[in-house]
């Protein structure tokens, strides 16, 4: 038999639909439950391998910071030694062919002043009219010869921290960089004859007569007609030069020759001795 709403007993109907709500409620919770541990049991690997990132972080930025410590002091001093050892005066050093024979070309200028009035001067006692003239340019070459290291320890060059050479010493006129030839005549200083009568002052009365009576056969006044390269390497004959020893003990015999480069081109510069910077860079070129 078929019952209506009416007699369904309530009692009953509520307690059905209890058990349904608390049966509902289980699986809701149960499958709930069920994610959570889904998403633990997803998480834990992630979470390990981000522990796992963070500590390599961590030791990659120690081991970065212990080496940019070591660097900033480890690192000037090491290149500073490095540097040091090639700048050094020794065979095995970058520095020691360049030194030897510069390889880069050295240019010297000279100029001189012409004397445009030089008669009048002599005759009148007007004063002087000069003129500059130059560039002259000469190419410079310079060669470090008879070498010997001294000082070393062993015999072994590289150590050695003091060394001597003796320098030879080459010009050569560039005619494309000066203003003339080196074949111009110039009318300049009779550079003798004013160093004559300024050292015969202190001379003594042999001497001073001697000087004396050779000045009265010059044939040259204060001044005189030259060329450039008469004036400076090639010179020219001059007999006042040969009292440059007896007016001065100091002065060296020009060989009866006047040049303000006179004998220069073409011969050693002396013997030289210089530190090797070896031992101490500050040092490197230095005469002893």
């Amino acid at each position: 038999n078929s019952r209506g709403p009416s007699d369904i007993d309530p009692a009953q109907y509520y307690a059905s639909a209890e058990r349904h709500s608390q049966q509902e409620l289980s699986r809701v919770l149960t499958k709930r439950k069920r994610k959570r541990k889904q998403k633990q049991t997803q998480g834990h690997p992630r979470a390990m391998a981000a522990q796992q990132h963070l500590a390599k972080f961590f030791i990659l930025a120690n081991f970065c910071l212990a080496l940019g410590l070591l660097l900033n002091y480890a690192l000037p001093n090491l290149i500073s030694q490095v540097i040091d050892k090639q700048i050094a005066l020794t065979q095995s050093s970058q520095t020691y062919p360049m030194w030897k024979e510069p390889p880069v070309p050295i240019y010297q200028k000279f100029y001189f002043f012409n004397v445009t009035n030089a008669h009048d001067v002599e005759q009148f006692g007007l004063k002087p009219i000069l003129a500059e003239v130059g560039p002259f340019t000469y190419r410079c070459k310079w060669n470090k010869r008879d070498i010997e290291f001294l000082s070393s320890d062993k015999g072994q060059p590289d150590l050695a921290n003091l060394m001597s050479y003796k320098n030879f010493k080459t010009w050569h006129f560039e005619p494309e960089l000066s203003i003339a030839d080196h074949s111009l005549e110039l009318v300049t200083l009779n550079a003798p004859l004013a160093i004559t009568l300024t050292l015969i002052q202190s001379a003594s009365n042999a001497v001073r007569l001697l000087v004396t009576f050779s000045l009265d056969g010059l044939s040259e006044g204060f001044f005189t007609k030259r060329s450039v390269r008469q004036l400076l390497f090639d010179g020219y004959p001059d007999l006042l030069t040969t009292f440059g020893p007896l007016l001065n003990a100091e002065m060296l015999s020009q060989g009866g020759h006047f040049g303000y480069m006179n004998a220069r081109n073409n011969s050693l510069d002396g013997t030289f001795e210089v530190h090797t910077g070896t031992d101490e860079i500050k040092k490197l070129n230095t005469l002893n």
